[in-house]
């Protein structure tokens, strides 16, 4: 990806982590505006795609991350930025 991707990419996170619930918008939005351009390219479209959920997919997920193993990573990595400040990736890739 260059830089125009990634740029447009971040665009999308950012607009996509605005929610409808209070809760989602607390979490979603600090991450992406703190750490989705630290993220690898492959985590970043991931992030982007889990986005797409309905807010009720997206609260069920905060509360039991391994429900779809392709977003558990990153919910893991939200739900610790939320608690810390920092991103951890507990898995270097997906």
């Amino acid at each position: 990806m260059n830089n125009t991707d990634i740029s447009v990419l971040h665009q999308q996170a950012l607009w996509r982590s605005r929610r409808g619930m209070l809760e989602l918008d607390l979490l979603f939005r600090p991450f992406a505006e703190a750490c989705f351009e630290k993220l690898s390219g492959e985590l970043q479209l991931v992030f982007v795609e889990m986005l797409e959920c309905d807010d009720f997919e997206l609260l069920d997920l905060t509360r039991q991350p391994e429900q779809i193993s392709r977003y558990t990573t990153l919910i893991h990595m939200v739900l610790q930025f939320r608690k810390t400040g920092e991103i951890v990736d507990p898995k270097p890739s997906l």
